[in-house]
């Protein structure tokens, strides 16, 4: 499910595999813009750590909120269509199937910004509490405005 927020989507998934499976999951790219480098952080946001890239015109931030085991801000070659060179955050997990299947809870937020400012602790902290049913086919997104989002899986 996306649900989207100002400057980006609040993203929950559940991952149901036969075996054991590497998934990653990337944000947009962005390009290197007149052969600045593109600038690469980890923010600390709360109990969270958001990863931010930034090349001056845009920046974006993936925040992983559950279930992922890491998370870093990659740079490739050839990816993007505006420059050779681009970054862009990703977050990674392996979901351990030992001999059956598994399934996991994934939420992630993905923003992003026009300019170079930093993102504001408020911007990457929308969400509040995250509450799991007890079958795992419910999530309960309560957001700081104190608005709930309910999420099917």
């Amino acid at each position: 499910a996306d649900i989207p927020l100002p400057g980006g989507i609040l993203r929950v998934d559940k991952a149901i595999v036969p075996r054991t499976t590497e998934l990653r999951l990337g944000h947009y790219s962005l390009p290197e813009l007149d052969g600045k480098p593109i600038e690469k952080k980890e923010v600390k946001a709360g109990e969270w750590t958001a990863q931010v890239v930034s090349n001056g015109a845009y920046s974006l931030a993936l925040v992983p909120l559950m279930g992922w085991t890491d998370a870093d801000a990659e740079e490739a070659t050839g990816l993007h269509p505006v420059s050779d060179r681009c970054a862009y955050p990703v977050a990674e997990d392996v979901l351990q199937a030992d001999g059956r299947q598994a399934e996991k809870i994934y939420i992630t937020l993905m923003l992003w910004k026009k300019g170079d400012k930093d993102f504001s602790k408020k911007e990457l902290t929308p969400v509040k509490e995250i509450l799991v049913s007890a079958s795992g086919n419910v999530v309960e997104i309560t957001l700081r405005s104190g608005e709930k989002k309910y999420v099917s899986l």
